[in-house]
């Protein structure tokens, strides 16, 4: 567990507070106080990569995410005598960087694959068959989760409660008919390839807002 670092750590802080008053033992009281404070931020780091790091997991099992070597860098605190060296403090703060780093780097990978994942499941097409208000709404939504996958500042929890939100929009969209559904996989084209008849179709379903004609340069 992370903690079990941060609770040796403060173990040591209260040896450390229990020293007799000296100038040896001030400065080693004032030493540890200061490493310990190192490793607390180090492990803050590591608490919140875990905190995302199960969140993840929780939307989507399957998310290749290790959560081993959380409580690397115990060891080191626990050598002999009751206050670790400087070194000791240093190499278990730097164990628990390298696995914050690594933790960092998988859900990074796992959040890229999955919200990807997640976008193309939904048939995105029926947006341009919703009434023009519920259109606006659901390029809104979708504009945010597609901001949200390369995002810094993860959050499966919120974007798992947004593509639900778009999905059931989705669902309330009316069926396209067998030859419209032909005719916009084929857009892009020219006007030339498309029949009257196919544009009566689109203004049937309300898509000629939805296409914008734009002139061919050269």
């Amino acid at each position: 567990m992370v903690l079990s670092v941060l609770e040796k750590a403060s173990q040591l802080q209260g040896e450390a507070r229990r020293l007799d008053v000296g100038a040896k033992s001030e400065a080693d009281a004032l030493r540890v106080t200061s490493r310990i404070e190192e490793v607390r931020v180090a492990l803050d780091k590591l608490r919140r990569q875990r905190e995302i790091a199960l969140a993840l997991k929780q939307q989507a099992p399957t998310a290749e995410v290790s959560l081993q070597g959380l409580d690397d860098g115990r060891a080191n605190l626990a050598a002999k005598g009751s206050l670790p060296s400087d070194r000791a403090f240093l190499v278990a703060r730097g164990k628990v960087e390298e696995t914050t780093t690594k933790l960092s780097q998988e859900i990074r990978q796992a959040w890229t694959s999955w919200t990807a994942a997640q976008l193309d499941s939904l048939p995105l097409d029926g947006i341009s068959r919703l009434p023009p208000d519920d259109q606006a709404e659901a390029q809104s939504v979708l504009a945010e989760l597609k901001r949200a996958t390369p995002s810094s500042s993860l959050s499966p929890g919120l974007f798992a409660d947004k593509r639900e939100r778009l999905r059931r929009m989705l669902e309330q969209a009316p069926e396209a008919r067998e030859q419209l559904a032909v005719l916009l996989d084929r857009l892009p084209c020219t006007l030339s390839e498309v029949t009257d008849a196919e544009i009566a179709l689109l203004r049937e379903h309300g898509l000629d807002r939805a296409i914008e004609l734009r002139r061919k340069e050269g």
